[in-house]
């Protein structure tokens, strides 16, 4: 909604992408405290924030429904439009998509590359194992809810500038479709296996 709304007052949509990221941080740091410091359950964690969000969304629109199809959005605008004239054109939203999560993928890369991301993929293989050689588990769940609600706040933003409108339900029965794609692109529920690529196909799939 945050990213809509600039949107609709005319902030250019790739600045409003990078506000999105912020606003995703913030969502994921509140769940993460949720998680770590009332000690509730990770998945009952999320499921309390996306429940909140609801009414966030609502607020920061003013109003159930908030149409943006007639402003410049990620897809459609004057750069866009010149880069992808003719037999382009009905591929656009296509590329950008692919070229995001192509972007995506080569950051998470060098994430897990770095030290936090050994730890993170360390604790998803096995957490309690990860406990006993220094590990902490919950700081490091605590990076990977911030990773999520960015990646998160990005799905949202594309999602919305491609159908053209945003309202307080968008996404809403999504989450059991992102898990199934997830699955389908070779992620273990119990974590420690999978890849970006994996996940973008199994979205494609379904």
């Amino acid at each position: 909604s945050l990213s809509a709304v600039l949107i609709s007052q005319g902030m250019n949509p790739y600045l409003t992408l990078l506000l999105s990221f912020a606003a995703g941080l913030v969502a994921g740091t509140i769940t993460g405290l949720i998680h770590v410091k009332l000690k509730v359950r990770d998945i009952l964690a999320s499921i309390i924030m996306m429940t909140a969000l609801y009414s966030v969304n609502l607020r920061i629109a003013g109003k159930a429904n908030l149409p943006i199809y007639n402003c410049d959005n990620i897809y459609n605008n004057r750069v866009m439009d010149r880069i992808f004239a003719g037999v382009l054109a009905p591929y656009k939203n296509l590329i950008v998509i692919a070229v995001i999560v192509l972007l995506v993928k080569c950051v998470l890369d060098w994430y897990l590359k770095t030290k936090s991301g050994y730890l993170l993929k360390a604790v998803g293989d096995n957490a309690d194992g990860a406990k006993l050689v220094g590990i902490n588990p919950v700081a490091t769940k605590f990076v990977s809810y911030i990773i999520c609600s960015v990646m998160a706040s990005i799905a949202g933003i594309l999602f919305c500038s491609r159908i053209g409108i945003v309202t307080t339900s968008s996404g809403n029965g999504y989450e059991m479709t992102a898990v199934a794609a997830c699955v389908l692109g070779g992620i273990s529920l119990t974590g420690g296996v999978g890849s970006v690529i994996g996940s973008a196909i199994g979205a494609v799939i379904m």
